[in-house]
């Protein structure tokens, strides 16, 4: 199931609204809840920024089922007001139909080739059904991880983006890229390195998330001029690759596979959390990350000795006070 809604300025809403920012279109029943969702996330810091924005986000709806999201919001004319305008472009797609055999969805092929909107100019109206993605087909043409190699100057990295969202589950991972780079194409080259059931968990943004929206992207996929307009990037660690200056991806296991178009090796089944928008804020990383520890085992024979020794001290402290009052109580009976 695909519902599908656009956003932007109007003289009426399609619920009948005054002028001004509003649904002029979506799917016919589509529930409030999810529409409500891409509302929100229609409104775009156009004074900061002049070029189309796009992200495919892990939300959840009223009743608690997760959605995907994908959104295009693109500036266009302004208001009769003179006012900074945009058109905000949604799909809300059910993540049940993604996956190994699923019909109809192919979430590689629809961030490359679903056709947005950049502007509305018709009357407010309701579509009688989901979008049309039957001229999207799978592109097959391009060697696994080859845009990666294009734009980041590795296939490896590819590898090692996947390996770097397995590991940190729970955060999520900023890609500093050069200038002019375009998100979408990124993500869809992860996707065809993995199996369709995984694909929908490559959840990603070209722009730094909103707090209000934080979790909903496990990759924040950054180019130079966005990270110009919108403050410093990232701090360094583990979770924050910079690839601005095209480097090389060393010779991992994940990178070589990468560049041969094999799928990673994953350590777990999926390589993310295995619910949607599980995300921490981002946290301070400039201090370096601690290794991994691996498996905690705890020795019960050498923890007694230490708890016994504090003991030990303590009762062997209170014997000497009560040793020091009883000689000095028989010293004063002594000399009476």
């Amino acid at each position: 199931m695909i519902f599908e809604l656009v956003h932007t300025y109007a003289a009426r809403g399609l619920r009948g609204e005054p002028a001004g920012f509003s649904t002029v279109a979506c799917t016919a029943g589509l529930p409030g809840s999810l529409r409500r969702i891409a509302e929100q996330r229609s409104g775009y810091p156009l004074g900061r920024d002049d070029r189309a924005t796009t992200a495919l986000r892990a939300v959840t709806d009223a009743s608690g089922e997760r959605w995907l999201l994908l959104s295009r919001v693109v500036p266009c004319a302004p208001t009769p007001h003179g006012l900074a305008n945009r058109c905000a472009h949604h799909l809300l797609i059910d993540p049940r139909s993604v996956g190994d055999g699923a019909p109809g969805v192919d979430l590689a092929a629809l961030l490359c080739g679903v056709r947005f909107r950049d502007a509305w100019a018709e009357p407010p109206r309701e579509f009688p059904g989901p979008p049309d993605l039957a001229a999207i087909a799978p592109d097959e043409s391009a060697a696994p991880a080859s845009i990666w190699a294009r734009d980041a100057g590795d296939a490896g990295w590819a590898g090692i983006v996947l390996e770097r969202l397995e590991a940190f589950p729970t955060r999520p991972l900023s890609i500093l890229l050069p200038a002019g780079t375009a998100a979408a194409p990124l993500a869809a080259d992860l996707m065809r390195l993995l199996p369709a059931s995984l694909r929908r968990e490559i959840t990603f943004s070209d722009r730094p998330e909103d707090p209000i929206f934080a979790g909903e992207a496990r990759l924040l996929l950054l180019d130079e001029t966005t990270l110009d307009r919108f403050g410093p990037p990232p701090l360094a660690g583990p979770t924050t690759i910079d690839l601005r200056s095209r480097p090389h991806a060393g010779d991992s296991p994940a990178a070589q596979r990468a560049r041969g178009g094999d799928r990673p090796q994953m350590r777990s089944e999926s390589p993310t959390a295995p619910r949607f928008g599980a995300i921490e804020p981002p946290r301070d990383e400039s201090a370096p990350p601690a290794a991994d520890p691996g498996p905690i085992e705890v020795a019960l024979e050498d923890a007694p000795p230490r708890r016994v020794g504090v003991l030990a001290l303590a009762g062997a402290a209170a014997i000497l006070l009560a040793a020091i009052a009883w000689l000095a109580i028989r010293g004063g009976s002594g000399e009476g």
